[in-house]
Formats: C-alpha cells, structure tokens, sequence
C-alpha cells in the first residue's frame, strides 16, 4: 500500500510549504506520514472508511498554499481512488493488501 503514499508523496512534495518555525524536510515528513496513515487506513480498515479522499485531503491541505487547493484534491481522489481499486481487488480474490487470506 506504500506504493501509493509514496507515489502522491512524490508528486506533491515539490509543493509542500513548510510550517511556521519548521524546516522543509519537517515539514515533508510530516506530509508523508498523514499518506502513510490514509493508506494504512483504507487497507486495514476498508468497510469503516467512508470517505478516505476527503480524509486524506482534510490531514494534508494545510501542508500546501491556497492556490494550489485543487489540484491537490485531484490528485489525492486519483490515487485514492487507484487505490481503493486494489484493496478492493484483493478482497473479491480472498487476500488482503499484502497477499495473506482473509
């Protein structure tokens, strides 16, 4: 599930704007774990994470400036939405995220 963090970690992180008091690679860290976490989220907890784009997008807004606002939301609802896909995936073949039975 990594994969997926990390992918919108490495297409957002350019723009990270680092908080008050906080150098940038701080900053970046913590954007990184608030995906990490959203993942981990989705694939533990599929059935009980109704909204996972507007959770990921609430936890990492703030790391961004405002103009870029949207196209932050996309990107999180794309790769969110990839994958939600795959977790779903593995659940109708009867194996979770890292390939174990259900």
């Amino acid at each position: 599930m990594y994969q997926f963090s990390r992918s919108i970690y490495r297409e957002l992180s350019p723009g990270v704007v680092p908080g008050r008091g906080e150098e940038l690679s701080t900053t970046r860290m913590r954007f990184l774990q608030a995906c990490e976490a959203s993942m981990e989220r989705l694939a533990m907890d599929r059935h009980y994470f109704a909204k996972p784009v507007k959770t990921l997008f609430n936890d990492v807004r703030h790391f961004f400036p405002m103009g870029d606002q949207l196209y932050v939301y996309r990107v999180c609802e794309r790769h969110m939405r990839l994958a939600t896909e795959f977790v779903d995936t593995q659940l109708r073949t009867g194996t979770t995220f890292d390939g174990s039975p259900v």
